[in-house]
C-alpha cells in the first residue's frame, strides 16, 4: 500500500470535515446570537407594554378619588384589573412558543400578536399590523374601563 497516496486523501478529508465543523460551530453562534437578540427585543417591548398600561392606569386613576384600575407587572405576565367589579384583563407571554395570550373575565375577545420583521419586533392588534405598546395599551385598557362603566351603570352607579 502506497500510505502516501493515503495520506493525500485523508489529510484533505481531514481538512474538510475541519471546515465542517467550523461551520456548524459559526451557525451555531450565529443562531444563539439571533435568539438572545430576539429575548431582548421581546423583553424591550413586553416592557414598553407594561409601562404603556401602568401609566394609563395611573393617569385614569388621577380623575377619579378612589383606585378605579389596577396594574401589576411581572416577567411574563401583566394583570389590569378593577377593584370595584369583576373586569380582569391579563395578558401572558410565551417566551418558549414566542407567543402571548390575552384573557378577559368579561368576554372581550382580543388577538395579540408578535411580529418578527427586518431585525424588529411589533404588534399586531385584531389584525393591525405594526401598532405600538402606547396604542395596544390604550385600546385594552380602554375597554376594560368600559366596562367598569357598564357595570356601574348596571347597578344604578354603584359599583
Amino acid at each position: 500500500m502506497d500510505t502516501e497516496r493515503v495520506r493525500t486523501v485523508a489529510e484533505k478529508h481531514r481538512a474538510a470535515l475541519d471546515k465542517i465543523a467550523a461551520l456548524k460551530a459559526e451557525c451555531k453562534a450565529v443562531a444563539e446570537t439571533a435568539k438572545q437578540n430576539f429575548e431582548l427585543l421581546v423583553s424591550e417591548l413586553w416592557s414598553q407594554l407594561g409601562q404603556e398600561l401602568k401609566e394609563f392606569c395611573d393617569h385614569y386613576n388621577g380623575h377619579f378619588d378612589v383606585l378605579q384600575l389596577y396594574c401589576d407587572l411581572d416577567a411574563d405576565r401583566i394583570t389590569v384589573k378593577a377593584p370595584s367589579v369583576s373586569a380582569t384583563l391579563t395578558l401572558k407571554l410565551s417566551r418558549a412558543f414566542r407567543s402571548l395570550s390575552v384573557q378577559t373575565n368579561y368576554g372581550h375577545r382580543v388577538d395579540l400578536l408578535l411580529r418578527a420583521q427586518s431585525g424588529s419586533l411589533t404588534f399586531v392588534l385584531n389584525g393591525r399590523e405594526d401598532v405600538s405598546p402606547e396604542d395596544v395599551a390604550h385600546t385594552l385598557a380602554t375597554v376594560l374601563a368600559e366596562r367598569v362603566v357598564t357595570c356601574a351603570e348596571g347597578n344604578n352607579g354603584v359599583l
